[in-house]
This record gives structure tokens, sequence and C-alpha cells, in this order.
């Protein structure tokens, strides 16, 4: 439909103007249809250099906001409780810490008992999983025989190492120029 736009001149014939659609025009892609495969591994190793580098500073505000959204629903519980939100926030804060803390002192007993008896339990895992998997005794044997397919008699027997031997004078100083 053709619509003639209101002039001030009445006396001036002017070529009628289309009305334009009501919706915004479609978004520009030109660019997006310029940009090379170059061009986008580039961008993409910048944002992983800047995720990198960046780390120490994002990774708690990252944590903070999940444990924010995680922790919001006990925080509105207790402020439908008619507690006010600070001390709610508070008190669910305080109870997060204390069970944090009374994890690591319950988890931290078995770990140091384990630690200090880890030699003796190590053996005995070797010991099961040497009868659990006799073969790899096998192929222990045969990677040892065939890194010493090459090696002497004298380089076959298991010889204590002694200090190198020193040097005679005559053999120590450099030869004459």
């Amino acid at each position: 439909m053709d619509i003639i736009p209101p002039d001030a001149d009445a006396g001036v014939i002017r070529e009628p103007v289309e009305k334009t659609s009501d919706h915004p025009t479609a978004p520009d892609f030109s660019l997006l249809q310029r940009t090379t495969p170059g061009q986008i591994v580039l961008v993409a190793l910048g944002m992983i250099a800047f995720l990198y580098f960046a780390r120490p500073v994002l990774l708690p505000i990252a944590l903070a906001c999940i444990a924010g959204m995680t922790l919001k629903p006990l925080i509105c519980w207790a402020s439908r409780c008619y507690l006010p939100k600070a001390l709610s926030s508070a008190l669910v804060l305080c109870l997060l810490i204390s069970v944090i803390v009374i994890g690591f002192i319950q988890l931290g007993r078995p770990a140091l008992d384990w630690m200090s008896n880890a030699p003796e339990h190590m053996t005995e895992l070797r010991q099961r999983v040497q009868k659990l998997m006799p073969r790899i005794g096998s192929f222990n044997q045969a990677a040892a025989a065939v890194s010493n397919l090459g090696a002497t008699v004298e380089e076959k027997k298991p010889s204590k190492r002694s200090a190198p031997r020193s040097r005679s004078k005559s053999a120590a100083a450099p030869a004459p120029f």
C-alpha cells in the first residue's frame, strides 16, 4: 500500500513512499560471513588464555555464585520463619563452615592412621595384586630379559657400584697445543 507523506507545501507532488514494516530490520550477519577459520581459532585461543590467567580471580567468584545459589533456599526458608535475612544468611554460613570443619576432623583421623600404616598396606596390596594377576610377574621377567639382550656377562651380574677411579696425573692434564 502506498502512502503519500504529508507535506507543508500542498502544490508539490512527490513520489509515493512504501510503508515499512513495524518489525525491526534483521541483524547484519555480513561480519560473520567475512570471518575466517583462523580468526575463530585465534579468538578461541585468546579466550582460553584469558580464562587461564584470570583463574585466580574468576574461580572464587564462580564458587561464590554457586554457593549463593545453593544456599539461597535455606536463607529464604529461615526468612519465612521471621528471621531477618542478614541473620539467616549468617546462620547458614556458620552452619556450612561448621559442617566443613567437622568433616575434615572426622576424615582426617582415618587418613592419618592410613598414612602411618601405609608401608604395611602397600605390601599387602602388592601381594593381593600378585595373587589376582600372576601374569604380571611373567611380564616383568620378560621385560627384564628384553632389556638384558645386548648386555655382556659382566653387565648382567648385579654388582655394587664403586666410587669412580681417579685419573692419573698424565690422563687428567690437558694436552698442550
